[in-house]
């Protein structure tokens, strides 16, 4: 196998702003389970991956609501009454969202490479060779807007 890495990517708590925690720099994974989060539902990866980490901290996520749709959590932590745990890179890729503070989750910090991975084969399929440089293109933009951010 060939791999392609685009980023680490590391997970903040998405909150109210105006909330109690919307001011703070980080928090802990065992205090951002005590708030009434939205995430995804348990069959999808990113649930799977936090519900370890809550389970490393010896926490149970407090949980109010749950969706497979990321365009339906953002609907409701717009709302400003709940938190959901998401990756930085929400942020690099639909930009900020007013109201919304995005604090960095630590105790564990914990981080996940991404990237691609392809067959080791030659010759190398030029569709392949192009979604590899496309990948790279964009992980390249990404890395560069997450050091910004």
């Amino acid at each position: 196998m060939r791999t392609l890495p685009f980023y680490r990517e590391r997970y903040v708590l998405v909150t109210p702003s105006q909330g109690p925690l919307g001011r703070r720099r980080k928090i802990a994974w065992a205090e951002a389970a005590e708030r009434p989060l939205c995430l995804l539902t348990p069959d999808m990866q990113n649930r799977r991956i936090l519900d370890g980490i809550f389970r490393g901290v010896g926490k149970e996520p407090r949980i109010i609501i749950e969706t497979n749709s990321v365009a339906t959590l953002w609907a409701h932590l717009r709302q400003g009454r709940w938190s959901a745990v998401m990756p930085q890179t929400f942020f690099a890729l639909f930009g900020s969202f007013e109201g919304l503070s995005a604090i960095p989750l630590v105790a564990p910090e914990a981080s996940h490479i991404i990237g691609l991975v392809t067959a080791n084969r030659e010759p190398v399929l030029p569709v392949t060779q192009a979604g590899l440089a496309i990948a790279r293109e964009v992980g390249r933009r990404l890395n560069k807007s997450l050091a910004i951010a």
